[in-house]
């Protein structure tokens, strides 16, 4: 009777053991054919929604009005600005706009005033007067042919802007990042230059 006991203890063991081994096996293969989680399509989604380098232009879009009204220079914006891939919020604030000149800071706040902790960059532009300066830096090669000038930045407590300046149809332009680098500057001022977002004041 023992034996017996023995053998029926032995095949139940076995064939629990199996139960156990097989259980696994049977969800990962069903897990593999499970779909997505909805957080792996959400994720999808918002890399296909990420924005483009268009974004730049509606930086621009609230001022361009009073812009336009005040100047009578054409008004050359750059398409590119660094930071402004979605991450980070940028303010364009006008700071200066006449007939022949016009300045616009470029802020995280609304309120930047030019403060240090705040301040991205700059973009400006100015008719060129029989007196203006000859233009310094290190000469740079732009879109079009045009030759630019690089002036870096001097960092103390603070860095300053390190800016490129070109001069296009008698207008001198200049674009600035708070201890940019050459190469931010030059793709910053080749968007100004050559994109469409070039306008002209009159007419649009």
């Amino acid at each position: 009777m023992s034996t017996i006991n023995y053998f029926l203890k032995f095949f139940w063991l076995v064939g629990l053991l199996s139960a156990c081994q097989m259980t696994p096996v049977e969800d990962l293969s069903r897990a593999s054919s499970l779909p997505s989680s909805p957080s792996s399509t959400l994720t999808s989604t918002l890399a296909k929604t990420e924005p483009s380098q268009s974004q730049p232009q509606a930086i621009f879009s609230q001022l361009l009005p009073k812009l336009k009204a005040q100047t009578e220079l054409p008004i050359r914006l750059p398409a590119y600005i660094p930071e402004s891939d979605g991450s980070l919020t940028i303010y364009a604030i006008l700071e200066t706009a006449n007939v022949s000149k016009y300045e616009i800071q470029l802020a995280f706040t609304e309120d930047c005033n030019g403060a240090s902790v705040c301040r991205l960059g700059s973009t400006s532009a100015e008719a060129i007067a029989p007196k203006s300066s000859v233009l310094t830096g290190e000469a740079v090669a732009l879109a079009n042919g045009i030759t630019g000038y690089f002036t870096d930045a001097t960092c103390g407590a603070n860095c300053s802007d390190a800016t490129l300046t070109w001069e296009q149809n008698s207008v001198r332009y200049t674009v600035g990042i708070k201890a940019g680098k050459v190469t931010t500057l030059v793709k910053m001022a080749n968007s100004a230059i050559s994109a469409s977002v070039s306008l002209a004041n009159a007419g649009d």
